[in-house]
């Protein structure tokens, strides 16, 4: 494999000769250039480059201009931000297109770790299609910062249900979705719910994660899915459906997080692959003659699946290998039932109660309907799963 090569891009010259410095003891694990400006990098500095890392607020251009460019004609290259304070609408440019966020100042091992992991998702993404799809998409969600800080919050001891309340009141529209939530089909009460914490209390706190994932991940595709595909909207409530259906499946709590997080970023790779309107309309076509199933209809097209898009995203922000493994692995189970994840077979069951599938297809790897899935996936009744996640289907 042949060395990465990075840029560093940022206007100040002592903070710039700093990061030198600091990334001096690294010259064996990349190449690495500095350059003073996004002005001064483009268009020449960017010449075999596979890691961007760039300031936001910088004279002659902009971070988030320097970053549109570096999409557009250099699609496959991972777009990283080392910035300190921006205006709110150069972050919210720059958002779309950065793959992760470090603030300034940081450690140079918090650079270095989060360098070492965009590495590590190119060299696992093997397929070149796949990394331009990944890289290249006009809106690409950075890892979640609020979703990593409410998970903090829910492990800390110290936190309290009102102070957790407090916090979400003060997000308007984060707290009309926890209500909405809260009150919707999924929750079967006869009694509305009208405050913040009642609906803490109803979905659980594990729950009320899962809808921060959602949400913020989706917010990120709201400008472009309004401007090209508004029917792509079914997916965030879609994803929140799954995200509670594996919820239901994984009752171990070692499990249920992990579980949940899976099913909440599935459906990323479709919103992905619909950035491309031309290629998708092929899989739309097939879909609406009923010959394939959407996985399949994708593979057909792309060689890879929206999971698999999904799982490459996952492996760009670092994530554990059980959430990328399940996403890759759920359109492609084996006939081997010893090399089948639970997590992967649990997304796939899952996905087919949601899409009202009582016999459940793998695309000729899985011999057997939703009982012999179930069956393999160990001591779980197909009845009680379908019981349990009935209003999630409703």
């Amino acid at each position: 494999m042949s060395r990465m090569k990075i840029l560093f891009v940022d206007d100040e010259p002592d903070l710039l000769k700093g990061l030198e410095i600091s990334l001096r003891k690294y010259r064996h694990e990349w190449d690495m250039l500095f350059v003073g400006g996004a002005a001064k990098a483009w268009p020449n500095a960017l010449e075999g480059v596979d890691i961007v890392v760039t300031d936001l607020r910088m004279p002659g251009m902009d971070g988030a201009e320097f970053l549109n460019l570096v999409r557009e004609h250099h699609p496959a290259t991972t777009r990283i931000v080392l910035s300190g304070y921006a205006d709110q609408g150069l972050a919210l440019d720059a958002m779309e297109v950065a793959h992760a966020w470090l603030h300034k100042p940081s450690k140079a091992s918090v650079i270095v770790d989060t360098i070492r992991r965009a590495v590590r998702a190119r060299v696992e993404i093997e397929d070149e299609h796949l990394l331009r799809i990944v890289f290249g998409a006009r809106a690409v969600p950075s890892y979640p910062r609020r979703y990593a800080e409410i998970q903090r919050v829910l492990q800390d001891s110290s936190s309290s249900m009102e102070m957790i309340a407090d916090s979400i009141a003060g997000d308007p529209g984060l707290a009309s979705k926890l209500l909405q939530l809260s009150n919707s089909p999924l929750f079967s009460r006869s009694i509305p719910v009208a405050s913040v914490r009642d609906a803490l209390c109803v979905l659980g706190l594990e729950t009320f994660a899962q809808l921060v994932l959602v949400t913020e991940v989706f917010d990120v595709f709201d400008r472009l899915r309004k401007a090209t595909n508004p029917e792509a909207t079914w997916l965030e409530d879609r994803a929140m459906r799954l995200s509670m259906m594996m919820k239901e499946l994984f009752v171990d709590p070692r499990d249920t997080a992990t579980a949940a997080t899976i099913g909440a970023i599935h459906d990323i790779g479709i919103l992905m692959l619909l950035q491309n309107e031309i290629d998708y309309g092929a899989v739309d076509e097939a879909l609406e003659h009923g010959t394939m199933t959407r996985a399949a209809a994708e593979i057909s097209t792309y060689g890879f699946s929206h999971g698999e898009v999904s799982a490459a995203l996952a492996r760009v922000w670092g994530l554990p290998p059980a959430i990328v493994d399940a996403l890759a692995q759920h359109e492609r189970l084996g006939k081997d039932p010893s090399h089948i994840l639970p997590m992967a077979l649990g997304l796939k069951i899952s996905e087919g109660l949601l899409e009202g599938d009582g016999d459940i297809e793998s695309d000729g790897d899985v011999d057997g309907g939703l009982a012999d899935l179930m069956a393999r996936f160990g001591e779980v009744d197909p009845e009680a799963h379908r019981r349990a996640t009935r209003n999630a289907t409703s």
